[in-house]
């Protein structure tokens, strides 16, 4: 783990924004993840399903065995990082691995951009081994109603544009699967996984805070004037007028009290933590 000035070990949101300082909202979402991750106790030999750079993998654990993904030009990257032992390039549709190899599976934000979920979910199951884990983080159900800009449209009563604007958000995040615990239960069951453990994060303030810099980062939107000016603004003040340490310390101080906050027991937050275990 990296260490900081005083030599004492970063938190992961200070090593995240090392290199997201560019994209603030990741770090926030990534970071309240990889803290959520770092918790579990992690099966040996993990496959990581749509692994990309390796880069968010190697802040949770060290039980990678493999990883694929369908973009080559992340792989290179991946294997430059010696995350994984064995790398492959493959879609998520027909694993190159054999029945029953994998103690764990993880993926991280990724099954929702698969239309054909089902498929994905039964391969996951094909190559895990009797009493092995799936591991998985996925927008929920809230997601879409706590996008910022979508959310303050209908405190005002757009509710047309509120859901234009959600509408263009999840077209270009390419989200097919915004789904609640219940669903991924039903789905996973039906690919022979027990769902074990469902937990939300990103509590509603934090999601308000992430969906509003993440669309910062989005760009300009047509028809949008006032809220393109607000978003450029800020957009060129972090990253051309303020040195990149000091800009990760400036978004360090101001993400970190959303960073730290946990969803309350009953309660719902934007992301999903999932874990399903295969039948022995």
């Amino acid at each position: 783990m990296p260490r900081g000035e005083n030599g004492l070990r970063m938190d992961v949101l200070d090593e995240l924004l090392i290199d997201y300082y560019r994209s603030p909202a990741l770090a926030l979402w990534r970071g309240i993840e990889a803290r959520l991750l770092r918790e579990l106790e992690w099966p040996s030999a993990v496959l990581d399903v749509a692994c990309g750079t390796g880069f968010f993998a190697q802040k949770v654990t060290s039980n990678f065995l493999a990883g694929f993904d369908l973009a080559g030009h992340v792989l290179k990257e991946a294997e430059q990082r010696q995350v994984y032992p064995i790398l492959a390039q493959a879609n998520a549709y027909n694993f190159p691995y054999p029945d029953n190899t994998f103690a764990g599976v993880f993926s991280n934000c990724a099954v929702e951009h698969m239309p054909d979920i089902d498929t994905v979910v039964s391969e996951i199951s094909r190559v895990l081994v009797p009493g092995g884990k799936f591991i998985f983080t996925v927008p929920s159900e809230k997601f879409t109603d706590w996008l910022f800009f979508p959310w303050l449209r209908r405190q005002l009563g757009q509710q047309v544009e509120a859901e234009a604007h959600a509408k263009w958000f999840n077209t270009y995040q390419e989200h097919y699967h915004i789904d609640s615990c219940q669903v991924w239960e039903e789905r996973l069951c039906k690919a022979g996984l027990q769902l074990e453990h469902c937990q939300y994060y990103m509590p509603f303030i934090s999601m308000l805070i992430f969906s509003f810099l993440d669309d910062i980062w989005k760009g300009p939107l047509e028809g949008q004037p006032i809220r393109n000016f607000v978003c450029v603004g800020i957009r060129k003040v972090s990253l051309e007028l303020i040195t990149p340490p000091l800009s990760r310390k400036i978004w360090s101080l101001i993400l970190r009290p959303f960073y730290r906050l946990n969803v309350p027991v009953a309660k719902q937050g934007a992301g999903l933590l999932i874990i399903a275990t295969k039948p022995e």
